[in-house]
């Protein structure tokens, strides 16, 4: 229940800095062929309005937090707010510091978590999770770019022009290479193995993986990806069922024996 209540105020803060975010998004969100649909963009909440709920999630977020947690999780929490308003105010013009940004804050949320529950995260899990992170961030902007109206100009509100499209996939498609690699390390990883009733089958993981992140980048340049990638991915079917097959492959990996040859 604990890491449950964490979740729900990180999420309460989450939003507030969305909020803010469209806020200051929304004459680019108007511009958009989606986004222009977003309540401040197409005018069903007014600026009042949206500040006061902003203000008021983060201060429900922050409390809760102190409740919860005292004074550790409410630091967190605050430098999580920190971040992302940084991020919404300048990081997010910065060109490649935006998409390490987001997967920065990817990785504080998980880091939060573990404070909540009592759990030191390995450097594997932090690792990996700044990886794949880092590729979905630049998935992201990528169907912002290749979605744009005039690719050839700076993006409004973002540091790239159409020229670096091809770049910012070769980035993205390379760092979900590197959390497939640091996946395959970890299972490679003598002190892994006493934590698993069978680890060799932790290499398994990998193949699922290597499929969905190559099948999601080929997507989007199909133009098949809208919006977030991570809002797709937990809509999508074929994700979920390769979600449902590496949690299968972990749960025998740690319960199985080895059998014997």
């Amino acid at each position: 229940m604990t890491a449950v209540a964490a979740a729900l105020l990180m999420s309460l803060i989450a939003s507030s800095i969305y909020l803010l975010n469209d806020l200051l998004d929304m004459d680019s969100d108007r511009a958009h062929a989606t986004k222009w649909a977003r309540p401040l963009a197409h005018g069903d909440l007014s600026i009042p309005a949206a500040l006061g709920i902003s203000l008021m999630l983060g201060s429900v977020g922050l409390i809760g937090g102190w409740l919860l947690g005292g004074p550790a999780l409410t630091l967190w929490l605050l430098a999580y707010m920190a971040i992302t308003t940084a991020y919404s105010l300048r990081l997010k013009e910065v060109m490649v510091g935006d998409a390490l940004v987001l997967a920065a804050l990817y990785t504080i949320r998980l880091w939060i978590g573990g404070i909540v529950i009592g759990v030191t995260l390995s450097f594997w899990l932090l690792l990996f999770s700044v990886f794949l992170f880092l590729s979905l961030a630049y998935l992201k902007r990528y169907i912002e770019m290749r979605d744009a109206v005039d690719p050839d100009r700076l993006l409004k509100g973002r540091g790239y022009v159409g020229g670096d499209l091809d770049v910012v996939m070769m980035s993205g498609v390379s760092a979900g290479m590197v959390a497939i690699l640091v996946l395959a390390l970890f299972a490679h990883d003598p002190e892994t193995a006493v934590h698993y009733g069978n680890p060799d089958l932790l290499w398994l993981l990998c193949l699922p993986l290597i499929y969905w992140m190559n099948r999601m980048w080929m997507m989007a340049r199909r133009g098949e990806v809208e919006g977030d990638p991570v809002a797709f991915a937990i809509k999508d079917r074929r994700s979920l069922l390769i979600g449902l097959i590496m949690a299968c492959i972990f749960v025998v990996a740690l319960f199985s024996s080895p059998v014997a040859v």
